[in-house]
């Protein structure tokens, strides 16, 4: 029964892997988004939340179709909290409290 449930945990544990998939970024090919483009959006998106974050990381990577990349913008507050936002090359935006599963 133990062995059963080991190949049960192993398994999914690969499912999971095989579904959330981020790849990472060519660096010969220029992101269909800038740096700094993105990061305007990911402060808009915040809102009125805005005033009390501030960035303390991002990360282009493929998670999307088509593959043109997209920005992951992490967000703390002076309160301890965090935000995730993420801006894809077409402008379409995530907002999480908790980080993203790709």
């Amino acid at each position: 029964m133990r062995k059963l449930m080991f190949t049960v945990g192993i398994v999914l544990a690969l499912a999971s892997a095989c579904c959330a998939y981020r790849a990472p970024w060519d660096v010969h090919r220029r992101p269909g988004l800038s740096l700094s483009e993105g990061a305007k959006i990911a402060y808009k998106a915040l809102g009125a939340d805005a005033k009390d974050y501030y960035c303390i990381g991002a990360g282009l990577a493929i998670t999307t179709v088509p593959p043109d990349g997209d920005w992951t913008y992490r967000f703390s507050s002076n309160s301890g909290k965090m935000k995730w936002v993420v801006v894809d090359a077409y402008n379409h935006v995530q907002v999480y409290n908790s980080p993203p599963i790709y």
